[in-house]
């Protein structure tokens, strides 16, 4: 329950109720005996009532835990309204089943509100499943402390089928009369309280809606506290849009949060709403609606200007929230996918070498033909070799022969390179010429 709710509680939860008289009552019952949290009511039904009732009511005071339901029964069926509703109140204390049942019959059927009222306030204590219809009934109920009980139950049981009837509570509070005081609206506020509890986002719009159309006082506390809580759990351009929405509203409460919202979404798209607040918004809140509109823009230049660097972080830390918002098992199966995408990406690449590989050893061929030169011009080649070569060597034949030609002689007619060779190793050069030792005897001019 949120904090509002918690201060309504002490005024809608009576206490011990006793039946009223003139004539003297019996003997009050001891502070000790009283039940907890009531000690402030100690004294039984009056002598106007009935006595045989009165004395059975003290009985079911004193052993509460132990009397029969039965008589608790008997009891709420007295024509004495504070029987009934003291019966009620003691029927709240048992936890069986059939104490639950007749809780449900009394708080739609009983004719007084004040049984209606302890029988609702009972079923809240309990907060039993069950009790979800007899809620809902109870919003149509003509006492406002009903309605506004019925509405805690409704929230504190967290049930979706109490959505609807909670925005219909609201949305006749637009036809009816204007409401005098906050007091007077405490069941609107209740009903806003226990669409917070069902963290009702969907509806917050639709009750902004209803109580900006009621000019109910005292709700818009309720209805700032019930934005505050869930418009933070919508997707960032719907919560811009839902508050763009309500920057109208005739609470001031919650124009303010919408405003200090808006700046801290920094959407781009809520700069023309917030720039056409300030013609109509008053002195209290214009300065917050020029400083939103200056951090919307700045925010806006700054993310421009960062959008390259900042694209790869934000894209990691999206992935980082996604796998820990992911339980074991889905973390398991996506793993399981990555790994299997790795592998077929891997096999598909080695095909893909290998086929390359095929393709291109089946190429070298028709590309060494494609480079290599023909016969024909190899044979060309061979030829203009040939061709150079005897002519380079008739050249040198030719060389040669002009060299002899050309080479002096001495006087006596005899070569000089002779000549050379013998004076180069200090023989004589007629010495040259000489037989061998054995060949000296067969030229005797010679020796």
């Amino acid at each position: 329950m949120g904090l509002l709710e918690l201060c309504l509680l002490p005024l809608l939860m009576p206490q011990q109720p006793a039946p009223q008289g003139n004539a003297a009552s019996p003997a009050p019952v001891a502070a000790s005996q009283a039940p907890p949290g009531d000690a402030h009511t100690t004294t039984a039904p009056a002598a106007s009532a009935d006595p045989t009732e009165v004395t059975a009511l003290k009985a079911a005071e004193l052993a509460i835990t132990t009397i029969d339901l039965e008589q608790l029964a008997n009891l709420t069926q007295s024509k004495n309204t504070a029987v009934v509703t003291r019966a009620t109140w003691l029927l709240g204390k048992r936890k069986d089943a059939r104490a639950l049942e007749l809780l449900h019959e009394l708080a739609k059927t009983a004719p007084a509100a004040e049984t209606r009222l302890q029988a609702m306030s009972a079923l809240l204590r309990h907060a039993n499943p069950t009790s979800a219809a007899t809620a809902i009934a109870g919003l149509d109920d003509e006492d406002l402390r009903v309605r506004s009980v019925a509405a805690q139950i409704l929230g504190r049981l967290r049930n979706p089928a109490g959505a609807a009837p909670l925005l219909a509570l609201l949305d006749r509070s637009k036809n009816g009369p204007p409401a005098s005081t906050p007091a007077a609206t405490l069941d609107l506020q209740s009903a806003i309280l226990a669409l917070n509890d069902m963290e009702a986002t969907e509806h917050l719009l639709t009750a902004a809606t209803a109580i900006d159309l009621s000019k109910a006082p005292g709700t818009g506390p309720a209805l700032t506290f019930y934005f505050q809580n869930l418009s933070a759990k919508l997707a960032p351009k719907d919560e811009a849009l839902l508050l763009v929405a309500v920057l109208g509203h005739r609470e001031s409460g919650l124009r303010r949060y919408a405003i200090e919202r808006l700046a801290d979404l920094a959407d781009p798209t809520a700069v023309a709403a917030l720039e056409g607040r300030l013609a109509t918004e008053g002195p209290e809140l214009r300065p917050l609606v020029e400083v939103a509109i200056a951090r919307v823009r700045k925010q806006q230049h700054g993310e421009a200007a960062a959008t390259n660097d900042a694209a790869p972080t934000d894209i990691l830390q999206q992935l980082q929230h996604r796998w820990a918002a992911m339980s074991q098992n889905q973390q398991y199966v996506t793993a399981g996918f990555g790994g299997l995408f790795v592998l077929c990406t891997f096999v598909v690449f080695s095909m893909w070498r290998r086929r390359r590989r095929e393709l291109l050893a089946n190429d070298v061929p028709v590309v060494t033909d494609l480079v290599a030169p023909s016969d024909e011009y190899l044979e060309e080649l061979e030829e203009e070799a040939a061709a150079a070569a005897d002519a380079a060597d008739a050249l040198a034949a030719e060389t040669t022969e002009e060299e002899l030609a050309e080479e002096p002689t001495d006087a006596d007619g005899e070569n000089s390179f002779v000549h050379a060779m013998a004076n180069a190793d200090g023989s004589d050069p007629d010495d040259a010429w000489a037989p061998a030792d054995g060949d000296n005897d067969a030229d005797p001019q010679r020796a």
